[in-house]
């Protein structure tokens, strides 16, 4: 069939360094996405109710967010601001998920420090396997829960030096080719703090630099810095130089995910968010009690899609159990 333009996620990553202005421009952005949705901006807070700073300024609800910052726990809290019904969710910060209390490389040193120095390079890929294969879910149900409501995440960033070493072959008049390596650190410009792929899962990515005040970088002459800013096609010529991130932006971006649709009723859990809220359970308390709250939702579905929750309910439970046996 012909494709259309319908609906589709957005998800849209601020990287910045401290004081660039990242938590005033995601709620400028919020503010006017919400202009859209119709429904309330909920802040997920895991900086010591650091967002409370700005109520007087914005009108939003907090959650607060505290340790252990696993990735199911993000993805938790994801899932209980779009059940709620939220029009705009934001995640200040996602650099926990990597580097917080209860974070992927927390849970790594937990593996590694029973072991000696000797030992632990030994270790160390098997020490990232949980928290990896949890990263993996949260990716996955955010690009799942997308459809249901737009989602700004904040990531922290730093200035980052490559040591290593880099091979250059140039060729000669011969037609032969000698290796030179090049000496000295590479600049890689300002850089997210995270190994999560979910950087690349954005719909539009902006880089804010220290004392910018919400006014991003549209590119940069530094090729890893470039790879982190994302602008695709749809978006060039929306921005101007020296322009602060806004509520009119934010209000552009919802108009164009919602493609002059209305935005989805997100009082109502969809069958992508229903089947990521059962992709994430662990335990078969955790499915049942999944199924139990997706369940009131299920005049939002078709049969087919009741059926197919159904199947992939079942079949998630049979694995479990068989997964308890071998254990």
């Amino acid at each position: 069939e012909d494709a259309k333009r319908t609906a589709c996620p957005l998800l849209i990553g601020l990287v910045g360094a401290s004081f660039s202005g990242k938590t005033v421009s995601a709620l400028r952005l919020a503010s006017g996405i919400v202009r859209v949705t119709k429904k309330p901006i909920v802040f997920i807070d895991t900086e010591s109710r650091r967002s409370t700073h700005y109520a007087d300024r914005f009108q939003f609800k907090a959650m607060h967010f505290s340790a252990p910052f696993g990735a199911l726990r993000y993805l938790e809290a994801i899932k209980k601001a779009v059940d709620y019904g939220a029009g705009c969710i934001i995640v200040d910060s996602m650099t926990h998920e990597h580097s917080g209390e209860g974070g992927l490389l927390w849970q790594s040193e937990q593996v590694l420090e029973k072991y000696s120095e000797r030992d632990r390079n030994k270790h160390l890929a098997r020490s990232f396997i949980k928290p990896k294969r949890e990263r993996v879910k949260l990716v996955n149900g955010i690009v799942q829960l997308g459809f249901s409501c737009p989602i700004i995440f904040c990531f922290r960033a730093h200035e980052k030096l490559d040591f290593s070493k880099k091979k250059r072959v140039i060729p000669n008049a011969y037609g032969a080719t000698t290796t030179e390596y090049e000496d000295g650190p590479r600049d890689m410009g300002w850089q997210p703090e995270t190994t999560s792929p979910l950087i690349y899962e954005m719909t539009q990515q902006f880089l804010l630099t220290p004392g910018c005040e919400g006014v991003p970088i549209l590119t940069s002459s530094i090729p890893d810095e470039k790879r982190i800013i994302k602008s695709p096609s749809q978006f060039q010529g929306w921005f101007n130089d020296g322009e602060q991130l806004s509520e009119d932006i934010g209000e552009r971006f919802a108009k164009w995910a919602f493609a002059g649709q209305e935005a989805p009723n997100t009082d109502a859990m969809g069958y992508d968010a229903a089947r990521a809220s059962l992709a994430a359970c662990t335990t078969i308390a955790e499915l049942k009690a999944a199924w139990t709250a997706a369940n009131r939702h299920k005049a939002a579905w078709s049969d087919e899609e009741l059926s197919m929750l159904e199947a992939y309910k079942d079949e998630k439970k049979i694995a479990m159990g068989a997964n308890n046996e071998a254990n």
